[in-house]
């Protein structure tokens, strides 16, 4: 453990701002520095490891290397410490599988991550719950094809209820997001609900 962390530091600290260029093996040693740890794990190298692997998360979602995307954000997941670091990688697994058009999992990590962001917002408004509720509600009104299973309404209102909660006031990516989910409601969820064949249509 004390030399994956040491081959870490070295490379954070020679790499200076071309740092994102080695997310995935600064992700490495350190969360393979936090796994060989014996005894108390350092909370520092613990976050260390935590944000590289969500950083690695986010480059190979941006290269379309979707199953590592998932996979650093999973291991994120389970370094995290509290529900802030819950949601940072619920979201990132979230973003990782609506990329990789698996819809179902979008939504469940989504809808996991807002929630993990509320229980931390403690009753205060946070614009980020808005923002995670809307990406939530987006898979199952604007990306139904993406999934095996769809939720009904009576599953996605709360959701949107409560990120219309946690709006900031006037105008703001959130609030456009949320209100574009209004506007699609009835493609996501029509009246009277669409065939299976309707739905792949």
């Amino acid at each position: 453990a004390p030399a994956h962390a040491a081959v870490a530091g070295w490379i954070e600290q020679t790499a200076g701002a071309r740092a994102r260029e080695f997310v995935e093996l600064l992700a490495y040693h350190y969360a393979t520095a936090v796994a060989e740890s014996v005894g108390a794990v350092d909370d520092m190298l613990r976050r260390k490891a935590f944000e590289y692997l969500i950083a690695a998360s986010g480059e190979n979602r941006s290269k379309q290397v979707l199953k590592r995307a998932e996979r650093f954000a999973e291991e994120a997941l389970r370094l995290a410490s509290d529900d802030p670091e819950r949601s940072v990688a619920l979201e990132a697994l979230g973003d990782a599988f609506l990329t990789d058009y698996v819809g179902d999992l979008a939504w469940k990590y989504y809808r996991e991550a807002a929630h993990a962001r509320a229980a931390a917002a403690e009753g205060s408004h946070d614009p980020k719950v808005a923002y995670l509720c809307a990406r939530a509600c987006e898979v199952p009104t604007r990306w139904p094809g993406s999934m095996r299973l769809l939720p009904g309404p009576a599953e996605v209102e709360p959701l949107l209820a409560l990120g219309m909660s946690h709006l900031p006031e006037g105008d703001s990516e959130e609030r456009v997001r949320l209100q574009s989910i209004r506007a699609s409601w009835p493609f996501g969820f029509p009246d009277p609900p669409m065939t299976e064949q309707e739905a792949l249509d």
